[in-house]
């Protein structure tokens, strides 16, 4: 090609992406031409309603009832969140294929073979009639945007050729609480690799690569490791683990705390809450307010529901975290060798349940699913990748699930519906029984003065005899590994105005190992639990500033374990005397962006991790470990001299060879990514949160939709940003942060802080603050009641007629 036809080339791209570019600030600005004003809605309104943004983009709901309330957020939602919510309720209904090609295919398979519309079609037929009722509701809200404003469709719809999406029903928003349940659901992801690595390891070993919650022994088990080595039917150690939606046992999380008014400057308590989530632009949360006569609600929604998951009434506030209960069960289930079609039971032989499943491929042949179940849930292991058997062994076993999250009388619903109605500690703690699925921790507050903590949601319960304890998939033809009911409500750890005035929750153990019942075992390393203990526990009264300085905390609990029994053990003399070593020497632990010295301790962590595992259990299989949660507590089982040294380090006291070699490599990898000079290392820079846009991201568009901040903090910071060691390109990128953060003053409603990881809309240009830009520098904003007075940002909603209120799934 000569010069002058490259340089012709250039200047047709360019004027080709100047050209998209002019196009999609157009698209982007269609959706806010029908914003103000007033409009008449056709049906689901009873009265008149207004909504008004705020110039955070935080919608003020006034309404009538809390029917025609929720009306006005699902009209806000569709206006603010419609691609979102389209997404979501393609995933979970698994017919993204329809749209996007035969490139979904697996994903689609997936939530077909789980089934959670199905699950949520069951859910809704056992629903009481209030609650479906507003659902309908909410769900007119969102179809009255779709009707009245039917060009006014965000820019996705028309890059990917979806040229308008359907009615929204009940059954959607049920089925995303079930998507978004599963994304906090991570113990099957734990089993499976358990699984993997006893092709590898026996069973000691297992137990200090997945080492035991600090302080403790491994529980009692089994020895599973030489079980499946008997039945052939471990997974193959090439198929990665990491492929598991929404199995991460660390990072995805959150913390909470909350201050009794004894210890709060404000004479009233303080409620924080920051939820850890996958960082996606738009953020999962959005926040509102919605105010009728006789309740006013302030908090975060997840667009596509009607509920206020965390956030305060006029009386209360709530805060959850995820439990890390263990509520998923792997079965490997025996084939009857003479008919494929039946599996074995404690009672011999029976017949796999079977539906078929018919998955549109947009320019493609439309595709069919058989999906099989047994008596324990559906069988995973033909489409779900990280679960495949071996292709010798398909023939002979497969997998199946059981999950909480499939049982179709679920109440999760209404008890979020009264929690957010709820006014006082025994409202809420009715409210909280019924909550399902995924088991949290609700931190309460109230006006009056009282704080308080319950362990809500369903936890499978254990057979006495079963020897497992939900740590490894379970042979299914064997009774003592089945569920033999729930934990009951009286048996959940709750507490009302303890004496040391506050509570605090960050994933860590909610019993003690010799609890009667079994919640789980992979509990979240304590690390953010302890800094956050140890920052409330101290002496005065803390204020909500404090509260505040603690969410954005950057303190690398983790890295002060490790590394100065790390830095013992170095050596050689070229290494302690590198500038690199000193840097580390003189480090406080702050993980703070503009240093060095958390990279270069990232690098080493790495390195030393993989100089330690990658011999034994291969390249693929140490890094789907990594995307489960990182192996800190088997390093610290090492350097405390508490594992097989010998084993895991070829020496019998220390293991200051692989140390020496890891920091070596370390460095190495850092000057070839980050040039050779020390000073030049950033950790923000390594850190960054990347907050992707699905699925804009792989386009030339990305510029405009993804979001990327340099960050501080680390896997175990209170302030977390959570990274995967396994990504070669970009180990140490945020992937999981707190989305949102949150601190509630019950003194004064109006003075409690937000911070949202993204704008509240996903549209870039809707005038809005840019919320992204003030949480990446840990500034917040207040969602205040006057606020709809200040702003001409306005619609006013007229019915047209009145509505039937007949609900129509």
């Amino acid at each position: 090609m000569s010069k002058n036809a490259r340089y012709a080339w250039r200047l047709s791209l360019g004027g080709l992406l100047l050209g998209l570019l002019a196009c999609a600030v157009y698209l982007l600005a269609v959706p806010l031409g029908f914003k103000y004003g007033e409009i008449q809605v056709g049906h689901g309104l009873e009265h008149e309603g207004r909504i008004a943004w705020d110039a955070a983009g935080v919608p003020h709901i006034r309404a009538q009832s809390l029917e025609d309330g929720y009306f006005l957020l699902g009209y806000s939602h569709a206006r603010d969140r419609l691609w979102q919510m389209e997404f979501a309720r393609r995933y979970a209904g698994g017919t993204l294929s329809e749209v996007f090609g035969a490139k979904t295919l697996p994903m689609d398979r997936f939530a077909r073979t789980l089934g959670f519309r199905r699950t949520a079609e069951g859910i809704y037929a056992n629903l009481d009639a209030p609650t479906r009722v507003l659902l309908q509701r909410y769900s007119d809200g969102i179809n009255a945007y779709l009707e009245l404003a039917p060009a006014a469709l965000p820019l996705e719809f028309s890059l990917v050729r979806h040229e308008r999406p359907g009615p929204w029903g009940p059954v959607d928003s049920l089925s995303l609480h079930l998507l978004y349940s599963w994304t906090l659901s991570a113990n099957l992801g734990m089993q499976l690799q358990r699984l993997a690595l006893a092709e590898h390891l026996d069973l000691a070993r297992i137990n200090e690569v997945f080492a035991p919650y600090p302080g403790e022994r491994p529980p009692a088990t089994r020895d599973y490791a030489s079980l499946y080595r008997s039945l052939h039917g471990t997974p193959d150690a090439g198929k990665l683990l990491g492929q598991l939606p929404g199995s991460n046992v660390e990072g995805i999380g959150s913390n909470n705390w909350v201050v009794s008014a004894s210890r709060s400057a404000t004479g009233k308590p303080l409620l924080a809450n920051d939820p850890h989530l996958r960082l996606t632009n738009p953020a999962a949360f959005y926040l509102a307010s919605l105010k009728i006569p006789g309740l006013s609600l302030t908090g975060a929604n997840f667009a596509g529901a009607p509920l206020f998951v965390i956030g305060h009434n006029q009386r209360i506030a709530w805060g959850y975290t995820n439990t890390g209960s263990h509520i998923q069960d792997a079965y490997l289930e025996r084939v009857d060798p003479q008919d494929p079609r039946r599996y074995l039971t404690p009672d011999g032989y029976r017949p796999f349940e079977t539906r078929l499943e018919r998955i549109a491929v947009r320019d493609g042949e439309t595709v069919s699913l058989e999906v099989r179940s047994t008596r324990h849930g559906p069988v995973i292991s033909d489409i779900y990748e990280p679960a495949r058997l071996p292709q010798a062994q398909r023939d002979r076993l497969v997998i199946a699930l059981a999950w909480t999250g499939l049982d179709r009388h679920d109440k999760t619903f209404p008890s979020l519906l009264a929690i957010n109605r709820a006014e006082g500690w025994e409202q809420f703690l009715d409210a909280a029984a019924d909550f399902g699925v995924p088991p949290q921790n609700m931190v309460y507050a109230d006006v009056e003065g009282n704080i308080g903590y319950v362990s809500a949601g369903r936890v499978p319960l254990r057979g006495a005899d079963d020897d497992l304890h939900g740590l490894a998939p379970s042979p299914g033809w064997e009774s003592r590994y089945d569920w033999v009911g729930y934990v009951p409500e009286s048996a959940k750890p709750r507490s009302l105005n303890p004496r040391e005035g506050f509570i605090a929750t960050a994933n860590q153990r909610i019993v003690p190992p010799d609890n009667a019942f079994d919640f789980g075992h992979d509990w979240v390393l304590p690390y953010r639990y302890e800094r956050i203990r140890e920052w409330l526990g101290g002496p005065g009264q803390r204020t909500l500033e404090d509260s505040l300085e603690l969410q954005n905390d950057e303190f690398s609990s983790v890295m002060a374990s490790l590394l100065p029994k790390m830095l013992e053990q170095v050596s050689d003399p070229e290494l302690r005397a590198s500038e690199a070593f000193a840097l580390l020497q003189g480090w406080n632990h702050q993980a703070a962006a503009d240093l060095a010295a958390p990279l270069i301790a990232g690098y080493w962590v790495r390195a030393f991790t993989r100089e330690l595992l990658q011999p034994r259990i291969g390249t693929q299989l140490l890094a789907s470990g990594w995307n489960q949660r990182n192996y800190d507590g088997f390093l610290r089982l090492i350097l405390d001299g508490q594992a097989d040294l010998r084993f895991w380090c070829g020496q019998e006291q220390g293991c200051d060879l692989k140390l020496n070699q890891s920091l070596r490599r370390a460095l190495d990898e850092l000057r070839a990514a980050h040039g050779s000079a020390p000073s030049g290392w950033k950790w923000g820079e390594a850190h960054a949160a990347l907050a992707e846009h699905v699925p804009l991201h792989k386009t030339p568009l990305r510029a405009l939709f993804d979001l990327k901040n340099n960050k501080g903090g680390d896997n175990f910071s209170v302030n977390v940003g959570r990274f995967d060691y396994s990504d070669p390109a970009n180990p140490f990128n945020t992937r999981i942060a707190a989305t949102l953060r949150m601190v509630i003053d019950l003194a004064d409603f109006d003075n409690s802080r937000y911070a949202l990881s993204t704008r509240n809309s996903g549209l870039p240009f809707d005038g809005a603050t840019d919320l992204n830009e003030l949480w990446a520098r840990g500034a917040y904003i207040r969602i205040a009641d006057d606020a709809p007075d200040a702003t001409d940002r306005q619609l006013v909603l007229r019915p047209s007629a009145p509505s039937s209120g007949e609900p129509r799934p």
